[in-house]
């Protein structure tokens, strides 16, 4: 999803000042349509301001990175390439100056982008841009007034993931013991989510954190986890009751009863679901879960 024309961006990070993006243009050496070593060259740089580029998306063709570990908050930047439709590190700006820890997912909704947050009780948050709003460009969010608050947090510590299913936003959320939940939006006549349209679609009590979510072979599926055997997959099937295209509560099954703390990030390729495990040193792997189904 991070791919913008023909070029493929990647980010890295570790302490303040290490959140930099480089992207590969694979027609540089090596094999033409393969990022090899020699292909990659930087994008952004950090000025010491960040510890990670936890997300990018794009939306309407711009590439937006969202930042984690700033000094001064939640950040999120877009790129405006030049002629040679190459983001190079003079052509980023930022456009969402946030006050909580970190940007941690994004996504494209009804023509509008959404930003998951956190860092602490009460900061999970979710952010919504209309880039129709108050910029320059209709179609770039290049304000800060064209974000505002799609979900105000009470509790939770991230709006970990998020995903469309079936012409619905979910959330997958993080916080304390019993609040690992996926969140469903159903929005109004505006289409865009606010607070008071999200509903609990997945609950349980042995979940800390919902923490990625990820729609395959015509489900949604969400990783779990937290602490010691709580790394489990639920995959939900609307047609089982109620509606037959929303996740209602009784929708969802165990996929993968896993023996790690977490399966943290899930992925689709070629029909294929794979998920990434662990914790403890050792324990990191990535799996293909598909089974038979």
């Amino acid at each position: 999803d991070n791919k913008v024309k023909s070029f493929v961006f990647a980010s890295s990070s570790s302490v303040y000042g290490d959140a930099d993006i480089f992207v590969c243009d694979p027609t540089t050496s090596g094999t033409a349509d393969v990022c090899d070593t020699g292909d990659w060259t930087q994008s952004f740089e950090d000025s010491a301001a960040f510890t990670g580029v936890m997300m990018m998306a794009v939306f309407n063709n711009k590439l937006y990175a969202g930042m984690i570990g700033s000094t001064t908050g939640a950040d999120i930047y877009v790129c405006t390439e030049g002629a040679d439709n190459v983001c190079g590190t003079g052509e980023w700006s930022k456009i969402y100056d946030g006050s909580v820890d970190g940007v941690i997912d994004m996504v494209v909704y009804q023509g509008k982008l959404y930003a998951g947050l956190g860092t602490s009780a009460g900061e999970g948050d979710i952010i919504v841009c209309n880039p129709a709003g108050s910029g320059s460009d209709a179609t770039i969010c290049d304000d800060a007034s064209e974000w505002t608050t799609a979900y105000d947090s009470s509790d939770y510590y991230w709006a970990h993931g998020l995903d469309v299913y079936n012409g619905r936003l979910y959330a997958s959320m993080y916080g304390t013991m019993g609040q690992g939940e996926v969140l469903m939006c159903t929005q109004g006549a505006d289409n865009t989510c606010a607070s008071s349209e999200w509903s609990v679609s997945f609950l349980s009590a042995d979940y800390e954190a919902a923490y990625d979510l990820q729609v395959a072979q015509g489900k949604l599926f969400v990783a779990l986890g937290a602490g010691g055997g709580d790394g489990d997959v639920y995959v939900c099937d609307p047609t089982l009751s109620g509606s037959a295209t929303d996740c209602g509560s009784s929708d969802w099954n165990v996929y993968v009863d896993g023996a790690q703390e977490q399966f943290y990030a899930l992925g689709e390729l070629n029909g294929k679901l794979y998920a990434g495990q662990g914790v403890n040193a050792g324990l990191g792997v990535c799996a293909d879960i598909s089974g038979d189904d």
